[in-house]
């Protein structure tokens, strides 16, 4: 027996041993989107405006800059020290856009030269701070108002903490050694939720080992020797270790409500653990010295107590396990995860018990602790006041229901002196609001290049900037001003209008895409909203409906965005929480019908468990505390704990009636006599258990242990005094009829759990000249002119297309000389591009329609830039742009029955943004069938395929040219016709006076 029992408790030392080295891998999150569901008509209606506008699909990080010597920013010596801190931010791997003031691109126009694009590049220093004060967007979304403070708005590749982490370890580097003169501080939701999970790791901490000093204060109240607190701590330590493991083992990371984790199996396993020790100290056999004896006797305690232990455990299960019913996914996960690790906690505690009862040194209890609980028949006598208290606390939370307090704010989670809040504070107070919302307007055709519709569009933003909560608004009218030294103006037709926009489509980053969807003739607003509470949001977006209306009554319009969903989704999930305490009750006292065999009984036990839920609605009403989802999940909690005593003192009413074969009374005073001191041990360890909440950095954790000791006194309440008095005021209501239990309630025990378990749930040597084969398929299609026309397909994410047609001219030489004019829209009928690069310059001059004048584009233009509006840029079409210093045949191929070499071309060049090229080259004909790039994390980012050769004028062109961008999953078609290949075109064809031929 003894080598049996020590080789049991190898195996769960071993146990341990594994869980607490696995605890390395346990990792946390926090997201502000966690807490919505994973579908919603709004959240639907956000994805939307995100497709059709292009938006960022993720948060962005931001950082707020200032010169340590407090100069303003708009100097030459402090923007160029900007750009290159941005250039060296954009070479970090995880950074995938940033968007800053040194970098701002636009349009500006200086006399008769126009400056497009990236603007800090182009624009003479002495124009900076008119241009800056015309520009749309600087102000206030980029710049402080005193020029003194300026915001890096960084999008990453992944907002996980270990990135995030990383990202500002490398920029805190540059500062200290590049930057020395610039300070930087961090804010937006990525930071806020990256900071939230660091503090997880602290918070779950903090909560075991606060936990276990207020047990253990409060267990040697209880136990007079040291082997029933160690036996006490010991199983705690034992169980958290384990239930924490299983998280790692089924890859669950610790998120804002999993944090509690820790703090709820700690108070069902001491709960437990208290009731076995009472019980078991005094079984005679339990001092035998004999080991079988004493390990029979055990064993006996726990196999009569069985059905108390298991049912007490299990509903606070069922309680968590109705939140799997929630479609938020952190919610669902809290039940499914809580639940399930309670049950293990059940069934875990009783195998710790069995070696450490029987090796430590008898359990004492102290002499109050082991008393009969005669002082407790005096309570009976207050019996008319109880139940009046109680039906007058019904009462309160059923008007409560009424008065709940719904006005929340979304970043308050983190600590007010917290430097992430702070800062994301300050954002919203000088940089216009860290709230997103978008007010997508519907129009016809052309409606939002009218110049009556623009300045409709134009007093709407002013008006809206004037409501309390809005920080920013950027329209397209905004964008579609002409900036100049005189400062900006809409633009005076349509056609200017149009033309501005064809100037957007040029700059690398068309920033209309953003606000202008033409195609399906929809405008877009931008809002920034400042952290305001939920009602004076919800005023103020009430109030832009109106303004709506106003400037454009009768328009079809909808409003979306974190501003407006977040807010709403809450409140929605918060009701719903609240309001689903309704069925735990009805679930487990659906399952207390078959333990009791008795519908009267199950409905006694369900009654006073009404109580807590109902007098936290009236205490969350009369305090009126904010109610987001983590203070309304305390309802299902609640549920789950009180019924725990309830179970206790009804099992033990049930137990004597049956050991005394009572038919006509009931033995209320031999109940409260032997389970009040247990029940009352029991609660007072459960609430002081929630004390730790009461201590944490968030304060919505504070709120939960509040509120969750209230819960549970009231409870204690129910239970211990309502229910007494109840079933002495009423007992024909259970002796009527009543049905005993069988000997054997396996069944529906074992129906039980399987309810819970229900829910629970390479390159290689090759004979082939690659060099002479790629410089054979270049000399097929080189030529010394070209002229085509070009159908332009423009394939959206979505799968919307726009469609372009021109003319294009190009001709080779000691000049690349290239001219497109536009045949359609008509909006762009005869607009006109000269681009000539001559000894390594490149000039651009531009003809626009509207003002019958040429004006000469300034700057270096970027060869990554879409070719109006496009996913094409020049680079894409010349195999030559991965200028390598090896080409490599990956292997031969067949596709389409047709011979191909797949050719590897590695860059050793920083002249374009590709690593490396794939060529993909047909053995028969020598002819490129596709080209796909690779950026420098070896990623694939583009595809262009050539099809349909034909041979013009001696050289080969490609009659469909199909580009697709893998990253953003655009795409562009092109259809060439009428083509032309040396057909001996003049430098004359591309002059400034060729430009102006319409």
């Amino acid at each position: 027996m003894k080598f049996f029992i020590r080789i049991f408790a190898l195996c769960l030392f071993t146990i341990f041993c594994l869980s607490f080295y696995s605890l390395k891998h346990l990792s946390s999150e926090y997201n502000i989107k966690q807490f919505f569901p994973k579908k919603h008509a709004l959240l639907e209606q956000e994805r939307r405006v995100v497709a059709h506008f292009k938006l960022q699909e993720k948060s962005s990080l931001v950082m707020i800059l200032e010169n340590k010597n407090q100069a303003p920013w708009l100097s030459q010596n402090l923007i160029t020290q900007l750009r290159d801190f941005a250039t060296d931010m954009e070479s970090e791997n995880s950074v995938k856009t940033l968007y800053s003031l040194g970098k701002i691109q636009g349009t500006f126009e200086v006399n008769q030269d126009l400056y497009v694009g990236d603007l800090f590049a182009q624009v003479p220093v002495k124009y900076w701070k008119k241009m800056i004060a015309s520009h749309p967007i600087a102000k206030p979304n980029l710049l402080s108002k005193n020029n003194k403070q300026t915001l890096f708005v960084v999008e990453l590749t992944d907002n996980t903490p270990e990135k995030m982490q990383a990202f500002q370890a490398y920029v805190d580097g540059l500062l200290k050694t590049k930057y020395k003169n610039i300070s930087a501080e961090y804010a937006g939701v990525p930071l806020l939720q990256n900071d939230v999970a660091k503090l997880l790791k602290a918070e779950l901490i903090r909560s075991v080992i606060f936990g276990v000093l207020v047990f253990i204060g409060v267990l040697m109240t209880i136990f007079g020797g040291w082997s029933g607190l160690a036996l006490s701590v010991a199983n705690l330590v034992f169980v958290n270790i384990i239930s924490l493991a299983m998280l790692v083992l089924f890859g669950i990371k610790l998120d804002v409500l999993l944090s509690t984790l820790p703090v709820l199996v700690s108070l069902m396993t001491i709960s437990l653990t208290v009731h076995i020790l009472l019980r078991v100290a005094k079984v005679p056999e339990y001092a035998s010295p004999n080991l079988k004896t004493k390990f029979l006797g055990i064993i006996e305690n726990l196999r009569s107590h069985f059905l108390e232990y298991f049912l007490a455990t299990l509903m606070p299960a069922i309680g968590f396990l109705m939140l799997m019913t929630s479609d938020i996914g952190i919610i669902h996960k809290y039940g499914q995860s809580v639940s399930t690790v309670i049950v293990l906690s059940w069934f875990l505690s009783q195998l710790f018990m069995i070696p450490a009862l029987l090796f430590l040194p008898k359990v004492d209890l102290r002499s109050w602790s082991s008393q009969k609980a005669f002082w407790s028949l005096r309570l009976l006598k207050y019996s008319r006041s109880v139940m009046a208290t109680t039906y007058s606390l019904l009462v309160f939370g059923i008007v409560g229901f009424f008065f709940l307090n719904w006005n929340t704010r979304l970043f308050d989670d983190l600590p007010k002196d917290s430097a992430t809040r702070i800062n994301t504070e300050k954002i919203d107070s000088t940089f216009g609001g860290t709230i997103p919302v978008s007010i997508v307007l519907f129009g016809s055709e052309k409606t939002w290049v009218d110049p009556q519709a623009m300045k409709k569009l134009d007093l709407l933003s002013k008006d809206l900037k004037k409501l309390n909560s809005v920080g920013s608004v950027i329209t397209t009218a905004d964008l579609l001003k002409k900036s100049s030294l005189k400062g900006s103006r809409l633009p005076a037709s349509a056609a200017e209008a149009s033309e501005s926009l064809f100037l957007f489509s040029m700059a690398e980053n068309d920033p209309t895409a953003s606000y202008l969807n033409q195609l399906n003739h929809l405008t877009r607003l931008e809002l920034r909203l400042k952290d305001a509470p939920f009602y004076t949001q919800q005023k103020d977006l009430e109030q832009s409906r109106y303004l709506i209306q106003k400037h454009f009554p009768g328009i079809r319009y909808n409003i979306s965005g974190m501003g407006v969903s977040a807010h709403q989704l809450n409140s929605e999930m918060s009701k719903e929480l609240i309001f689903s305490f309704w069925h735990a009750i009805v679930v487990i006292g659906f399952i207390l019908v078959f333990v009791f065999r008795s519908y009267k009984w199950a409905l006694v036990a369900c009654l006073p468990n009404l109580v807590p839920p109902l007098a936290l609605i009236a205490i969350l009403a009369a305090s009126r505390t904010p109610i987001k989802p983590s203070v309304a999940i305390i309802f299902s909690i609640a549920i789950g704990l009180a019924f725990s005593n309830t179970v206790y003192l009804l099992g033990k009413l049930k137990k004597v009636i049956k050991e005394k074969n009572l038919v006509d009374y009931l033995p209320v005073k031999s109940m409260l006599i032997s389970e009040m001191i247990p029940c009352l041990l029991a609660t007072v360890l459960v609430a002081s258990g929630f004390i730790v909440f009461t201590f944490s950095y968030f304060e919505m954790n504070k709120i939960f242990g509040v509120y969750m000791i209230l819960s549970i006194f009231a409870g204690a309440f129910a239970d211990l005094l309502f229910l007494p008095s109840f079933i002495k005021r009423y007992p024909n209501f259970l002796l009527k009829n009543q049905t005993m239990a069988p000997p054997k309630m396996i069944t529906a025990t074992t129906a039980s759990f399987l309810l819970l378990l229900v829910f629970a749930q390479k390159s290689f040597s090759a004979t082939l000249d690659v060099d002479s084969l790629l410089k054979k398929s270049k000399s097929l299609i080189a030529s010394k002119d070209d002229v085509a026309d070009v159908t332009m397909k423009i394939i959206e994410k979505d799968g919307t297309v726009k469609e372009r047609s021109m003319q294009i001219k190009r001709k080779f030489g000691a000049k690349h000389m290239t001219l497109v004019r536009m045949k359609s829209p008509t909006d762009l009928k005869g607009t006109a591009l000269l681009n000539v690069i001559e000894d390594g310059e490149e000039n651009q001059w531009l003809y626009l329609p509207s003002t019958k004048q040429v004006r000469r584009i300034m700057g270096n233009q970027n060869k990554k830039a879409g070719v109006l509006g496009s996913e094409l840029t020049p680079e894409d079409l010349d195999i030559t742009t991965v200028k390598g210093s090896k080409a490599t045949l990956l292997k031969e191929m067949k596709v389409n029955n047709q011979d191909f070499a797949l050719i590897e071309i590695k860059s050793n060049s920083n002249t374009t943004g590709y690593s490396k090229a794939l060529v993909l080259v047909s053995l028969k004909t020598s002819l490129p069938a596709r080209l796909e790039y690779y950026d420098k994390q070896n990623k694939a980012v583009k595809r262009v395929d050539f099809e349909n050769y034909v041979q013009v004028g001696g050289a080969y062109r490609a009659q469909s040219i199909k580009v697709r961008n893998l990253v953003n999953k655009r795409g562009t078609d092109l259809i060439l016709s009428n083509i032309k290949s040396n057909s001996g075109l003049s430098e004359d064809e591309f002059s400034q006076r060729a430009l102006s031929r319409e």
